[in-house]
């Protein structure tokens, strides 16, 4: 003890080891043994003797104490819970080693226990407002609002009456509130609080962000605003007017102010100017406002202040990009990639500005390289099975689209580009059931249900495709390609009234659906000018053919074909839609007589169609055309 005394601290050391070889069980030379290697930062060395001191002493409430403290310093805190509890439990009134206790376990993880603790602290000691603040602070980084406005309350009201220049309880209080929704009061403790607390800007801030949450955005602005002349510009306080000139920045960029949030961003640099961070939020606000020129600038400073910072230049390479500078922005994309190979998100940026500038082989080489590092995702299938058709490469583009549906068989872009390509290749049957699939998954993309009964028609299955659209249709009957493709198919298999009796069905069923009606009669129009196209061709063949004489047997209702009658329509009459059935069977005679009584019939009919159905078609006229 005399050479610890002197400074010899070697010396007592080796003396106090003597004495532990003949006297382990000596609790003095222990304690002090431990205490001399902690006086010399020797931490490994005293912990077991700290260790073996509280064996021989377990009831010395010092002892696990110093454990604690050693094993925090040697970044063990997980291991100082232990002594610390023992510590609590030797001296349960101790206010330090309990808050202590609480704050270790809060920094382990433990927040429920570590909330026990505080609120025990806090009925010992109910005159102190920091057991009642830090209690309030970890219920409401529990989300335990009301609890932690409880607490808070208290610590308010203690520290106006024990610190009144502390600002932390009312800002937390008010942070609580805001939280919990209870904003009218959070608004009415901050502006208080901004009034007493000048110089903190915190209040101002949050009053903005409850200003803006109650719609009040003006007030909002105001509250920073208001700041501004409070702090005071010279170095000491360059750092808090940086910040609150950052808030308000950000306030403005919530709002979309991108010009005022520049300006914003921009005061800020002058009193910060060696923050990477300030400059590359005035380059985004800049790049938002359309100042592509200070904003690629911006992320340039911010990049020699920050060199090593990948996320700074690959901003920088999304801003040259945009501003079409494509080879500046391919170079600074080739560096990002070149520290980080595998991110499959850099790659995907660099392959669509390849495509922009129309190098597909580039573009497809990172689409491959993507599908390397994500082999589980089908959108890096998908993309190269889009460039390999665009390049002409068709039947490797079709293997992408097949490897894309083993990956998600129910991907919709995939089943459209395996149909289209499979029915380029002349597989149909594999075609059709892509289509099929691709038709279920988007009921609305219009073009896939003509697609779909092309492809069927080609293998004479137009009514295997018609049933199987059907239950689609009745869903959706406003389709207005599918109708048209139907009976267009059901015709070139010369089974066209079966295409008609198909749509007539919808018709019934949906008398307010357009796209079935519309079909219909524009079907039945074609129909109807191409049949009185054929009679008119057979009538003037009929009229320049020979006359031949015939018995004075024929019927006086005979009608010549170019009889003026009163409601007479022309032969070349282009009606907006008509429904003509087919033509009347007569049995053979001459060619004239035969097309003048069928011609006549089949004006009588269209004209009495056409009136059956004008109102309708007054309004769909638009569609028809």
């Amino acid at each position: 003890m005399a050479a610890q005394k002197n400074g010899r601290n070697e010396e007592a050391l080796s003396a106090y080891r003597e004495v532990l070889r003949s006297r382990p069980d000596l609790t003095p030379a222990r304690v002090n043994l431990a205490l001399l290697l902690l006086q010399m930062k020797r931490l490994e060395e005293a912990l077991p003797e700290l260790k073996a001191a509280r064996k021989l002493d377990p009831r010395n409430p010092s002892l696990p104490w110093q454990i604690a403290q050693v094993l925090v310093q040697l970044k063990r805190p997980a291991q100082a819970v232990e002594p610390l509890r023992a510590v609590v439990a030797l001296a349960p009134r101790d206010p330090q080693s309990r808050g202590a206790l609480a704050q270790l376990l809060a920094s382990t993880g433990q927040s429920d226990e570590a909330l026990q603790q505080w609120k025990t602290l806090a009925a010992q000691v109910p005159n102190s407002p920091d057991a009642a603040f830090n209690a309030g602070s970890l219920a409401a980084s529990l989300k335990r609002w009301k609890e932690a406005a409880t607490w808070l309350r208290r610590a308010k009201t203690l520290s106006d009456k024990a610190r009144p220049d502390d600002p932390r309880p009312a800002l937390q209080l008010a942070r609580v509130l805001f939280e919990s929704g209870a904003t009218r009061e959070a608004e009415t403790l901050l502006t208080d609080g901004a009034r007493r607390f000048a110089d903190v800007p915190e209040f101002g801030a949050l009053l903005a962000q409850v200003r803006l949450a109650r719609g009040d955005k003006a007030g909002a602005t105001r509250a920073l605003q208001n700041l501004l002349p409070k702090v005071p510009v010279n170095a000491q306080t360059a750092p808090g007017r940086a910040r609150l000139l950052a808030d308000i920045a950000r306030l403005q960029s919530q709002q979309k102010q991108w010009k005022e949030a520049a300006i914003s961003w921009s005061a800020a640099i002058k009193l910060q100017p060696k923050d990477a961070n300030l400059c590359a939020s005035y380059a985004d606000a800049s790049m938002r406002s359309g100042d592509k020129k200070t904003a690629i600038s911006q992320f340039r400073e911010a990049l020699q202040l920050a060199p090593k910072r990948d996320d700074l230049r690959l901003m920088l390479a999304r801003a040259l990009a945009d501003g079409g500078d494509d080879d500046k922005a391919a170079i600074e994309y080739s560096i990002v990639l070149s520290s980080r190979p595998r991110n499959a998100t850099i790659l995907a940026e660099q392959a669509h500005l390849w495509e922009r500038q129309k190098n597909l082989s580039a573009a497809l080489g990172n689409w491959k390289r993507i599908e390397t590092v994500a082999p589980d995702k089908v959108m890096p299938v998908l993309q190269s099975a889009r460039l390999l058709s665009q390049l002409g490469r068709e039947s490797e583009a079709l293997t992408k689209f097949q490897q894309a549906l083993k990956l998600s068989p129910k991907e919709p872009d995939a089943l459209l580009g395996a149909a289209r390509l499979e029915e380029k290749s002349g597989q149909n049957a594999r075609a059709q059931t892509h289509w099929r699939a691709f038709v279920a998954a988007r009921p609305r993309y219009f073009p896939a249900f003509a697609a779909l009964v092309e492809n069927a028609s080609k293998q004479r299955q137009t009514a295997s495709a018609a049933n199987f659209l059907r239950p689609i249709l009745t869903r959706a009957p406003e389709n207005p390609l599918a109708f048209d493709a139907i009976l267009r198919a059901f015709e070139a298999e010369n089974a066209r009234e079966k295409g008609r009796i198909y749509v007539k069905e919808f018709v019934r069923k949906f008398p307010n659906a357009i796209a079935p009606r519309r079909a219909l009669d524009k079907f039945d129009l074609e129909n109807a000018r191409r049949k009185l196209q054929q009679l008119e061709t057979r009538d003037k063949n009929s009229a320049a053919a020979p006359k031949e004489k015939t018995p004075n047997t024929a019927s006086k209702n005979t009608t010549a074909p170019n009889a003026a009658a009163p409601n007479a329509i022309a032969p070349n009459a282009a009606f907006p839609s008509a429904t003509l059935p087919e033509a009347r069977r007569f049995p053979k005679r001459d060619a004239s007589r035969s097309a003048t009584i069928e011609y006549s019939i089949a004006r009588k009919n269209v004209r009495c169609h056409v009136t059956r159905r004008a109102r309708f078609l007054n309004h769909t006229t638009g569609l028809l055309a």
